[in-house]
């Protein structure tokens, strides 16, 4: 290919300003494709150097497309006809340009059946009767929202209208700012509607705050889980109370253990703020009260608690040890039992008691069944 190019070049030194010769690029393939799509290209074609040139389609001619990300909020859905619960079927995005909200484009891949239910409880909040944009465009079967949830979007390039092309659905933003549009002044005394302020129990959970999906697990109600906690919360918090705790959250239509920010705190939970191995503070929560388990379960909406084997007073001792004996495929409840009442015996030949603390070991061993 050098060969040729060298004579092409030569021979196009003189050539209008009409034919233009192309130089080849020997590099990161990478930083090319990086300043292809920062240039807003739709992609790049690239050939093995040492190919000939042949006519029809050919394997050493590879073909790159740009996938770009950015945020857009939404401004509309379409229902999916009958679904039980409710998910969107589709979605409109808006677009920030000059001062003003304008259309971005539809979206409707990249999500599953349970993400379309988690958008559809996201925007449910924000349901209003006419279009947030200031140029208007028919979209007779959009349900338009307020412009405050925003979505991840993956896509190849824009139109000439601005509008996202191939686009597909990444995950929604971590949080609900409200957004300020500036508007034209409206002809009578109307007053716009603020975004209103987000109901319990019509959230969602952004992407990174799920350290494991449970996608089997059955979640109580919360009012199932107070009664629950007040009937046995006086004894749970003997392996309970004063533990930083870990805890399994039913956000939306997703069940999943929590990591990283959490959302405002109950007045009866509490906070201790560690030192992570990784570096950097991290926040674990804790409760003493009843009360307190009762607020995990309608403010935080934990419908487990995965409580450490050392109390905040000293996180770095353990003073109790948790055995958790389940049954499974092939492992009957009979046999569960049998080892755990074994564990028991071997325990406390060892000097170990179950249920209650030794002064002399430091150290309580709970088994459950």
């Amino acid at each position: 290919m050098a060969e040729r190019k060298f004579a092409l070049a030569k021979l196009l030194a003189k050539a209008p300003d009409r034919i233009h010769y192309v130089e080849h690029f020997e590099t990161n393939p990478r930083r090319v494709m990086e300043a292809a799509c920062r240039l807003g290209l739709e992609g790049v074609v690239s050939k093995k150097r040492d190919s000939p040139y042949k006519a029809g389609r050919q394997a050493s001619w590879v073909k790159s497309k740009c996938r770009l990300t950015d945020n857009f909020p939404i401004i509309a859905f379409v229902e999916k006809l009958g679904a039980k619960p409710r998910r969107v079927a589709s979605f409109y995005l808006g677009r920030r340009e000059r001062g003003k909200l304008l259309y971005g484009g539809k979206i409707e891949s990249g999500y599953t059946w349970d993400e379309a239910q988690e958008i559809r409880e996201a925007l449910d909040p924000f349901i209003r009767k006419d279009s947030p944009l200031d140029e208007e465009i028919d979209k007779p079967k959009a349900t338009w929202v307020e412009p405050v949830v925003e979505a991840e979007i993956d896509y190849r390039s824009k139109t000439d209208a601005g509008l996202v092309r191939h686009g597909s659905f990444k995950g929604l933003r971590d949080d609900l700012a409200t957004v300020d549009i500036p508007r034209p002044p409206a002809p009578s005394l109307r007053v716009r509607k603020e975004a209103p302020e987000q109901p319990h129990g019509n959230r969602y959970a952004a992407p990174q705050n799920m350290l494991q999906l449970l996608p089997e697990a059955v979640a109580p109600t919360a009012d199932v889980l107070e009664a629950y906690w007040r009937k046995v919360g006086p004894k749970a918090l003997k392996y309970v109370a004063r533990r930083p705790l870990k805890l399994v959250r039913h956000v939306g239509s997703r069940i999943f253990y929590h990591k990283q920010k959490l959302p405002p705190i109950p007045d009866d939970v509490h906070t201790l703020t560690i030192e992570k191995r990784e570096g950097g503070a991290g926040l674990r929560v804790w409760v003493d009260s009843v009360d307190g388990l009762v607020a995990l379960s309608r403010g935080l909406e934990a419908i487990e608690l995965h409580p450490w084997n050392a109390t905040i007073d000293d996180i770095e001792t353990p003073d109790q040890v948790v055995l958790d004996l389940d049954p499974g495929t092939g492992i009957e409840m009979a046999f569960v039992v049998e080892t755990a009442l074994r564990v028991r015996e071997v325990m406390e030949d060892i000097g170990l008691s179950l249920g209650r603390r030794r002064p002399a070991e430091k150290a309580t061993t709970s088994w459950r069944r």
